[in-house]
């Protein structure tokens, strides 16, 4: 997995179907249940077709409702910001936090081996991301359109139209500073994607 991926409101829409129809026990759920959240509010604004780090993106967890099975559509942005500002040393505002320590993916292979990764893990501070593809780039070939300079983009993405569904980490911390209508603390909430090795037809 790369830093760029694509995202609709309908693939995040049919991710939620499909974790709702069946869980990770196999079994059916209620198809009466409803998420405490859906994405049948979330504006057509939030399809993007090249999202990348520090970009908002909306994310699928368990609720914290209480309810077994309950899941919620939230919107984050991508690449995980695990520590807290505070009011003397503030979160920095604008996308440019996120690429301080570029941990939009983690290793799944390593997950646990990483204080950060382990303890978001541990806690069930886990996702799912639903994308409609991502993309991998492949050095320019000498004769490719445009002279070969630079690199060629591949959009990854399933034959049947389907989302691809990722797992995630995620986390929110006080940026530091207060919200100005009502004092409350201002919260961050960020996610980062587990990869791990790519598949035979995608190790270039």
């Amino acid at each position: 997995m790369c830093g760029r991926s694509a995202q609709s409101v309908r693939g995040v829409e049919q991710a939620e179907e499909i974790i709702r129809a069946g869980g990770s026990d196999g079994r059916t759920r209620d198809a009466n249940r409803q998420p405490s959240s859906s994405t049948s509010h979330w504006p057509s604004s939030y399809n993007n077709a090249n999202m990348g780090p520090g970009m908002r993106g909306l994310v699928i967890r368990k609720s914290s409702n209480g309810n077994d099975g309950d899941i919620a559509c939230d919107e984050m942005l991508w690449g995980l910001v695990p520590k807290a500002g505070t009011k003397t040393s503030p979160l920095p505002e604008g996308p440019a936090q996120h690429y301080a320590n570029l941990m939009y993916n983690a290793r799944s292979d390593t997950l646990y081996d990483k204080r950060t990764f382990r303890d978001l893990a541990l806690r069930g501070q886990t996702s799912v991301v639903a994308v409609d593809g991502f993309y991998e780039w492949k050095e320019s070939e000498k004769s490719a359109i445009g002279g070969g300079s630079g690199k060629q983009p591949y959009y990854v993405h399933r034959s049947d139209g389907k989302p691809l569904l990722i797992a995630g980490l995620w986390t929110s911390v006080p940026t530091g500073r207060e919200h100005g209508y009502d004092g409350k603390p201002e919260m961050l909430t960020t996610y980062t994607l587990l990869t791990t090795d790519a598949c035979p037809k995608l190790q270039w």
